[in-house]
């Protein structure tokens, strides 16, 4: 019996070049393996791919919370004397700064902690979903501390590989 030729020598339209292409793959001793080598691949170069985006958007959210840390801590660092309540103004920057962050309350959002000092040795943390504080205890020239968690998530296909993964950024800034 006579091979059939893999690659016929067919020079007609402009359908020449789709059928030289698929000849490789319907016709020879090898009809199907690379299709099956491709089927066999495929779950592995998915998940792979999947935990490269996912570990990416856990990535973008960790620069997305230490920019609004860093917001939050300057607007509190010049917000003495121009507000009542200066932390809860620097819980709605950071809020503000990082929009794509769900800020959903204290277990599942941001969780804000604001350090004050009011000398160099002694300080006070207000933390809470959203702290509060009055202007008097900030005092010009002395560090404020501003801490912010969030929970990441790192699910791969439904699989949480890490359960308690949380990130945290924190910010010092004199205040003015």
């Amino acid at each position: 019996m006579k091979k059939r030729d893999p690659l016929p020598d067919v020079n007609v339209g402009a359908g020449c070049m789709a059928e030289r292409f698929f000849a490789r793959f319907c016709w020879g001793e090898d009809a199907g393996q690379s299709a099956i080598e491709f089927a066999l691949c495929l779950p592995l170069l998915l998940l792979i791919v999947t935990g490269i985006l996912t570990f990416g958007l856990a990535l973008n959210n960790y620069v997305s919370l230490t920019e609004a840390t860093s917001v939050g801590a300057r607007q509190l660092g010049i917000s003495r004397g121009q507000t009542n309540d200066p932390c809860a103004l620097g819980a709605a920057t950071i809020a503000a700064a990082a929009p794509l962050l769900k800020n959903t309350g204290s277990t599942t959002g941001l969780g804000y902690s604001f350090t004050v000092y009011t000398t160099a040795t002694s300080s006070t943390t207000y933390s809470s979903g959203t702290p509060s504080c009055t202007s008097a205890v900030l005092t010009q020239g002395q560090p404020v501390t501003v801490r912010v968690t969030y929970p990441c998530v790192l699910k791969v296909f439904q699989a949480n590989y890490m359960p308690t993964c949380q990130l945290t950024a924190q910010t010092t800034e004199v205040v003015q």
